[in-house]
């Protein structure tokens, strides 16, 4: 098993960041032939969803469910879709389907869709079947795409250590401080309690530090 490193809350990216990144790749594809604006919609998933990118290639339009009638909108993560080499997988391809990492067959969960990641769905979903993948193989439009190709475009506008996986860490910085507990945080990303307070032990730390100094300043002005 892999060890579990606790994420750093002030080397994460910001909400802005995580923009920031996007957005470049959307100017890009203003002047640029490729996957940029596929690759900047499939990151914001990521960050604004929680979602790992093996879980985002895995999204079919049958797993979003929009209401306009006031019931919250969600995202059903029940299948990922992970690239490897032709080796390693069953039948000699470079896509392997699997059930969500550490839960049964399916197992699925729920993620609630921000207003801020609603238009962006809108667009992807737009003209699709409800089997239909969401981003699909520039190179083979009856497949998924390659999260290998995601994390090219990535380079591209961010070159340090980062990676796509790393906005993943974003979402559960934003949940965490909009004060959303461990359970609920887990609940959300996919993962159990006991892991996601090994990796994210430090952010719930920080926001336990912010919640003690309000508490210490309202009794000062209570006496």
């Amino acid at each position: 098993m892999t060890n579990l490193v606790a994420v750093d809350p002030f080397t994460t990216l910001t909400p802005d960041q995580c923009r920031s990144i996007t957005q470049m790749l959307r100017n890009l594809a203003k002047t640029n032939r490729g996957y940029y604006m596929e690759a900047a919609n499939f990151l914001d998933f990521i960050w604004l969803a929680g979602l790992r990118p093996s879980e985002v290639a895995g999204l079919q339009k049958k797993h979003i469910n929009i209401f306009k009638d006031g019931k919250t909108s969600f995202i059903k993560v029940e299948q990922a879709v992970v690239s490897l080499g032709k080796q390693y997988t069953d039948n000699g391809t470079s896509q392997e389907y699997k059930g969500l990492k550490a839960r049964d067959k399916q197992v699925f969960r729920t993620v609630p869709i921000l207003a801020e990641l609603m238009p962006i769905i809108e667009g992807v979903i737009e003209g699709k079947e409800e089997d239909d993948y969401l981003f699909l193989s520039p190179r083979d439009k009856s497949k998924p795409v390659k999260t290998d190709l995601i994390l090219d475009y990535f380079r591209e506008v961010c070159t340090n250590k980062n990676t796509p996986y790393d906005m993943r860490h974003t979402n559960a910085s934003i949940l965490i401080y909009s004060g959303l507990n461990v359970i609920e945080v887990a609940n959300r990303l996919g993962n159990s309690i006991e892991v996601c307070q090994k990796v994210y032990l430090h952010m719930f730390h920080r926001v336990e530090e912010i919640n003690l100094s309000k508490e210490n300043e309202f009794l000062e002005k209570s006496k």
